[in-house]
């Protein structure tokens, strides 16, 4: 597969995709069928956070070419995605949630897009997976009062999102990045568990100088909610401890 730089002809292969998982062998596996089906050759890294279900042996089952990383415990996604970098070794790093599905042209659309040396991360065009039609996330946006937002999320999908275009920050529900940016700025922290560990690693990475974009042609599908319920008083810890961190860490 070759750009017309020939861009995607330098790094085929030298990209690797990160799935962290926990509890949901099912949906990991119709995520890593998708990644089967990418146009752009890479790795698999699926990250496996102490699962009881059968997960790290299912995968091992259908898809013996992707690497598992076994965790002792939860680490939550930010915990997962750090112990995958200090193993990626690959040039450019993609993450994809577990209860996601790309398009085959999700990594080729992004990969073009990170052509631009300035560009950092190339966040994906979420659409939700119970309603095509309508955006789930279409990179993050910083408001004032210090919280971050899925760039629009519940419009209906078209022109508005047809477009490339610059933003704040990346959804790790599927992004592709530079793993020398990712790494110099100090990576994932492993600290916020969840929620926020993306908006505060792009918040570091702006910075440092570099630029995030979003690519319309970069899709993929997402089950929103279903491997977190944004009513638990877990979320609603998580999500308010960790905006105060990241405002103390990066404002």
């Amino acid at each position: 597969m070759t750009g017309h730089d020939g861009t995607l002809a330098r790094v085929e292969g030298d990209v690797t995709v990160v799935v962290v998982t926990w509890e949901q062998r099912d949906l990991v596996l119709a995520c890593l069928q998708s990644l089967a089906r990418q146009t752009v050759t890479h790795r698999v890294l699926v990250v496996d956070n102490a699962s009881t279900d059968g997960t790290a042996e299912l995968v091992a089952q259908h898809f013996p070419h992707a690497r598992i990383l076994r965790q002792r415990s939860n680490l939550g996604f930010a915990g997962g995605v750090s112990a995958a970098m200090d193993v990626v070794d690959t040039r450019f790093v993609a993450l994809l949630n577990n209860d996601a599905q790309a398009d085959p042209r999700w990594l080729e659309a992004s990969l073009l897009a990170l052509g631009q040396p300035s560009v950092v991360a190339v966040t994906a065009r979420l659409l939700l997976a119970e309603d095509t039609a309508t955006i789930n996330n279409a990179g993050v946006v910083l408001l004032t009062s210090g919280y971050c937002a899925d760039r629009g999320l519940g419009s209906p999908d078209g022109e508005r999102f047809a477009h490339p275009a610059e933003v704040f920050g990346f959804s790790g529900g599927a992004v592709v990045m530079r793993t020398l940016g990712v790494k110099a700025a100090g990576g994932f922290d492993a600290g916020y568990f969840m929620y926020y560990e993306d908006t505060d690693l792009s918040w570091r990475l702006r910075l440092a100088g570099w630029r995030i974009v979003y690519a319309p042609d970069a899709v993929v599908h997402h089950l929103h909610g279903a491997s977190s319920d944004s009513r638990s008083e877990m979320f609603a810890f998580h999500n308010e401890r960790n905006r105060l961190l990241m405002l103390l860490a990066d404002a």
